[in-house]
């Protein structure tokens, strides 16, 4: 409730002072909230808007952000296909203007949306192209998220030493750079694996 009195109060005064790169930001935060409040329809129209406001400004990272926010929506509300395609648009910006975090993200979401409709191959791919830029970047959280992403889809199978490896891998790496921020996720899932 109170992200999205902020958010109307950003917008409201981005659209007094008529800067609507601001109004574009303050409206995909506002969709963000709403989405979050279960007011779908109103957020994914205010993420339409957003885009738009981003594709005029000529701000590519913003209007991929957007797209991703747009995407996450649509996956909610089980529209795979056009989940995807935000997705896709997306990764295409971030790619023209070479930014491996958002490549990053998206991929993540990419393999959520794989995964769920059964498309394990594909969803284990994009898990280890986030990987592989989290590694190539240097962001060990980043890292240890993609290799516990990677570890539970293989869990759906049966929890075999590979897995359970990857786990301790996690842990490893959770201790020894992340600050303990992953540690209790990848413990649980750890002896959940065990007791497979």
């Amino acid at each position: 409730q109170a992200q999205v009195q902020h958010a109307q109060l950003a917008l409201q005064v981005a659209e007094q002072h008529d800067a609507p790169a601001i109004a574009a930001k303050a409206k995909r935060y506002l969709a963000i909230a709403l989405d979050q409040m279960g007011e779908h329809d109103r957020a994914e129209a205010l993420l339409h808007e957003s885009i738009a406001g981003f594709q005029r400004s000529a701000n590519p990272k913003e209007e991929a952000g957007a797209r991703t926010s747009l995407g996450i929506l649509l996956a909610g509300k089980n529209q795979i296909q056009e989940a995807s395609a935000e997705y896709q648009r997306a990764l295409d910006l971030f790619q023209r203007i070479g930014d491996r975090y958002g490549i990053a993200a998206v991929y993540s979401n990419i393999a959520n949306v794989l995964w769920n409709s059964g498309d394990r191959d594909g969803a284990e791919a994009a898990l280890r192209q986030v990987l592989a830029i989290r590694k190539e970047k240097g962001d060990m959280e980043g890292q240890g998220w993609a290799m516990i992403g990677l570890a539970q889809m293989q869990l759906d199978d049966a929890a075999s030493d590979a897995t359970l490896e990857v786990y301790r891998q996690v842990i490893a790496l959770d201790d020894q750079f992340a600050g303990r921020s992953q540690l209790l996720d990848a413990l649980m899932k750890y002896i959940e694996a065990l007791q497979l």
